[in-house]
């Protein structure tokens, strides 16, 4: 019996300190295939006054309180930098939404940054956090693609 209870403490101590291996940088990247040229899709999102109605007026896909914020329009790059603020305006996460050629068409891309609590639990949590995340982008990018593809040309 005190080799089983040995077995499962150390099972428990070895679960919680691996927490601590997971990387404080959390990345979410998210790509959908556009039928249409990189050139109107650029000429789209990076519009200053483009709603960015993925999730909101100007606001992505972020929730509750946070703002999402274009920061850069790099046109030589086909790259639109982000950031997100808490309700407070600290920065919690930036990404970047950015244009790629592949052999099939063209991907539209965006990739998201944040960093996850130190405490063992709370990474763990914004860990997890990261499927939602990724949900909200692929809806988000669905959503951008549908748009750009049913604009009247």
């Amino acid at each position: 019996m005190k080799k089983i209870i040995a077995i499962i403490i150390v099972t428990l101590i070895s679960a919680f300190l691996g927490l601590f291996i997971l990387p404080l940088e959390v990345e979410t990247l998210r790509w959908i295939t556009v039928e249409t040229s990189k050139q109107d899709v650029w000429n789209e999102i990076s519009q200053e006054d483009y709603s960015w109605s993925w999730g909101g007026s100007k606001t992505l896909w972020v929730e509750g309180n946070a703002t999402f914020e274009v920061t850069e329009r790099n046109e030589d790059d086909f790259e639109i930098l982000f950031i997100v603020r808490n309700k407070e305006l600290q920065e919690i996460g930036s990404g970047k939404v950015y244009l790629e050629k592949i052999p099939e068409g063209l991907w539209l891309r965006c990739e998201y940054i944040y960093t996850a609590d130190y405490a063992p639990f709370a990474r763990l949590q914004d860990w997890l956090h990261r499927g939602e995340v990724a949900i909200k982008l692929d809806e988000a990018l669905l959503r951008m693609k549908t748009d750009l593809e049913n604009k009247p040309k």
